[in-house]
C-alpha cells in the first residue's frame, strides 16, 4: 500500500475524520485537513486529544511544544502525522520479505 494512503487511512480512522477510501493526501494537505478537528478536540476534550497522541506514539515533548505556537491545531496535526509516517517507514523497513528464511522452513 502507498504510504500516502496508509498515512490517511492511519489518520482519519484515529480522528474519526470523512475521508473515502479512495482519497489520498500528502501530508501538508492531511495536517490542513486534520486541524480543524485538533481544535476541536483542544477546545472541547483536551484529555481525549491527549490519550489520542500517546495511543498514536507522539513524543509528549513535541505534543506540548506544537500547543505553545502561534497554530497549536495545525503545529499539532504535523507532528502526528509525522510520527505516523515514521511509524509507517518503519514497518514497512522490517516487514518480512517472500521467499525469506521462514518461507524455506516451512518447506521442510
Amino acid at each position: 500500500m502507498d504510504n500516502n494512503k496508509q498515512l490517511t487511512s492511519r489518520i482519519s480512522e484515529a480522528f474519526k475524520l470523512n475521508t473515502t477510501d479512495d482519497c489520498v493526501y500528502d501530508a501538508e494537505a492531511l495536517a490542513h485537513i486534520l486541524a480543524p478537528q485538533i481544535e476541536r478536540l483542544l477546545n472541547n476534550q483536551h484529555k481525549y486529544l491527549m490519550h489520542i497522541c500517546y495511543r498514536l506514539d507522539c513524543d509528549e515533548r513535541l505534543v506540548y511544544r506544537a500547543l505553545d505556537t502561534e497554530t497549536p491545531s495545525l503545529s499539532l496535526a504535523r507532528v502526528i502525522i509525522a510520527r505516523q509516517a515514521a511509524r509507517i517507514q518503519t514497518l514497512d523497513k522490517f516487514k518480512p520479505k517472500e521467499g525469506g528464511l521462514f518461507d524455506s522452513i516451512q518447506d521442510l
